[in-house]
């Protein structure tokens, strides 16, 4: 008995961790920018941790956080997974830390929204 009480509690423990391997790999982002122009962003997760890169678009080439892997840690509660962004571990000046929420659609998609209501999607790569 003592076994089995270990072995359920190891997976509780455990199933966490699974969920987030759900995500793992390559996902493209796409979105409109506040301005109205689409952007797209490559994300790489792996475990708990990830990493956000934003395509650079005509208007924006000089910002110099344009480009910069954005690091992020993902879990999950269970209507959704959290990104908690960390843009300031990317570069001084990169903006706020702020925690994006994503469903999933299915095992390709996933969305969002961000707090002004703009769309974004995720699709596996």
């Amino acid at each position: 008995m003592l076994r089995f009480s270990i072995a359920v509690f190891a997976l509780a423990l455990a199933s966490p961790c699974f969920a987030q391997s759900e995500l793992e790999g390559v996902w493209t982002v796409k979105f409109a920018a506040t301005n109205g122009t689409q952007r797209e962003a490559r994300v790489a997760i792996k475990g708990e941790e990830g990493t956000w890169k934003l395509a650079a678009a005509r208007t924006n080439r000089e910002d110099p956080c344009i480009g910069l892997a954005i690091p992020f840690t993902v879990s999950k509660s269970e209507e959704a997974y959290a990104l908690a962004m960390s843009p300031s571990k990317a570069m001084a000046g990169c903006g706020a830390d702020y925690t994006l929420r994503v469903q999933k659609v299915d095992e390709k998609i996933l969305k969002g929204n961000f707090r002004d209501g703009r769309e974004y999607v995720l699709s596996r790569q």
